[in-house]
Protein backbone atom coordinates (compact mmCIF):
# COMPACT_ATOMS: atom_id res chain seq x y z
CA UNK A 1 0.00 0.00 0.00
CA UNK A 2 1.63 3.15 -0.83
CA UNK A 3 0.74 7.26 0.66
CA UNK A 4 -1.97 8.79 -1.43
CA UNK A 5 -0.71 11.72 -3.38
CA UNK A 6 -1.73 15.22 -2.46
CA UNK A 7 -2.96 16.45 -5.67
CA UNK A 8 -5.43 13.45 -5.08
CA UNK A 9 -6.38 14.38 -2.08
CA UNK A 10 -7.42 18.29 -3.60
CA UNK A 11 -9.12 16.93 -6.58
CA UNK A 12 -11.34 14.95 -3.83
CA UNK A 13 -11.86 17.54 -1.83
CA UNK A 14 -12.90 19.69 -4.37
CA UNK A 15 -15.07 17.73 -6.07
CA UNK A 16 -16.83 17.18 -2.83
CA UNK A 17 -16.96 20.94 -2.11
CA UNK A 18 -18.84 21.44 -5.61
CA UNK A 19 -21.27 18.24 -4.98
CA UNK A 20 -21.98 19.16 -1.49
CA UNK A 21 -22.82 23.21 -3.22
CA UNK A 22 -25.25 21.50 -5.30
CA UNK A 23 -26.76 19.82 -3.38
CA UNK A 24 -27.34 22.61 -0.75
CA UNK A 25 -28.35 24.76 -3.59
CA UNK A 26 -31.05 22.50 -5.10
CA UNK A 27 -32.39 21.55 -2.27
CA UNK A 28 -32.19 24.75 -0.10
CA UNK A 29 -32.76 27.52 -3.31
CA UNK A 30 -31.19 30.97 -2.02
CA UNK A 31 -28.48 30.72 0.21
CA UNK A 32 -27.61 33.71 2.45
CA UNK A 33 -24.95 35.67 1.60
CA UNK A 34 -21.98 35.26 3.74
CA UNK A 35 -19.46 37.93 5.03
CA UNK A 36 -15.98 38.13 4.59
CA UNK A 37 -14.62 38.01 8.34
CA UNK A 38 -16.95 34.51 8.99
CA UNK A 39 -13.83 32.22 7.91
CA UNK A 40 -11.24 33.95 10.10
CA UNK A 41 -11.59 31.82 12.78
CA UNK A 42 -11.51 28.59 10.78
CA UNK A 43 -8.58 30.24 9.14
CA UNK A 44 -7.08 30.84 12.32
CA UNK A 45 -7.97 27.10 13.08
CA UNK A 46 -6.30 25.91 10.16
CA UNK A 47 -2.94 27.91 10.72
CA UNK A 48 -2.93 26.42 14.38
CA UNK A 49 -3.38 23.06 13.25
CA UNK A 50 -0.42 22.84 10.35
CA UNK A 51 2.13 24.71 13.07
CA UNK A 52 1.11 22.24 15.37
CA UNK A 53 1.56 19.39 12.82
CA UNK A 54 5.06 20.45 11.65
CA UNK A 55 6.04 20.25 15.53
CA UNK A 56 4.74 17.14 15.65
CA UNK A 57 6.35 15.76 12.81
CA UNK A 58 9.86 17.48 13.65
CA UNK A 59 9.54 15.81 17.01
CA UNK A 60 8.60 12.11 15.90
CA UNK A 61 11.46 12.70 13.25
CA UNK A 62 13.71 13.24 15.93
CA UNK A 63 12.42 10.31 17.94
CA UNK A 64 12.35 8.03 15.79
CA UNK A 65 16.33 8.81 14.86
CA UNK A 66 17.25 8.60 18.37
CA UNK A 67 15.84 4.91 18.70
CA UNK A 68 17.88 4.21 15.06
CA UNK A 69 20.80 5.05 16.80
CA UNK A 70 19.96 3.56 20.18
CA UNK A 71 19.13 -0.01 18.03
CA UNK A 72 22.44 0.55 16.27
CA UNK A 73 25.73 -2.16 18.08
CA UNK A 74 28.41 0.33 18.88
CA UNK A 75 32.25 -0.24 18.14
CA UNK A 76 33.38 -3.71 20.14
Amino acid sequence: MKPVRRGDLVVLAVGLAVAAWLMVRAWYGDLPALDWWLPTPLAVLAVAEALGARTLRARLAALRSARAAASRPGPA
